[in-house]
């Protein structure tokens, strides 16, 4: 009989030995109250991937996860591009503009930030502040076709013909008959 005893005490202990440590979790972004940009970020990037039971993608608990990254470091452009990113698939272009301003000037060589600030801003009414971001652009980089594209285009959607016809003839000087 003690034999039995000894038995079960052992199945009893070796069964409950996988649960030791086994307490509540705290959310990934978090250790001990801090949060983990990095991780924040991560869990934003799984959220924009992984459409819910609906199909739909939850764009608000995303852009939370990387105000979030944000937050915790101010410094974040990928997060701060991303957060405007997503501000845009909510339709809260002037949100999505000041994240897409604030990862281009953490990083001012952000091509994309770059791109996608002047694309809001033409969409959202804001077309002269497109013409500007564009114009400072071209001026820092005067042989980026891209850049001088963009620039046109932006004039173009802010209404001022003369001025993309004229950027048009300085961009390519040898097309001046075909203009």
């Amino acid at each position: 009989m003690t034999h039995f005893r000894s038995l079960a005490v052992a199945v009893i202990l070796a069964a409950s030995a996988p649960l030791v440590g086994c307490g509540p979790k705290k959310p990934s972004t978090e250790e001990d109250g801090v949060v983990n940009p990095r991780q924040a970020f991560l869990d934003g990037v799984n959220l924009l991937k992984t459409p819910g039971k609906d199909g739909e993608i939850d764009y608000a608990a995303a852009y939370t996860s990387f105000v979030s990254a944000t937050d915790a470091k101010a410094d974040y452009a990928k997060a701060h591009f991303n957060a405007a990113w997503t501000s845009e698939r909510m339709g809260k272009l002037d949100q999505a503009a000041r994240h897409y301003q604030q990862a281009l000037e953490i990083d001012p060589g952000y091509d994309q930030a770059l791109f996608s600030l002047g694309s809001v801003l033409s969409r959202s009414g804001k077309g002269v502040e497109a013409v500007t971001l564009y114009k400072a652009a071209v001026e820092k980089a005067p042989a980026d076709m891209k850049v001088r594209n963009a620039f046109m285009e932006a004039l173009t959607a802010a209404n001022m013909y003369d001025e993309a016809i004229a950027e048009a003839k300085r961009s390519m000087p040898n097309a001046e008959g075909r203009l």
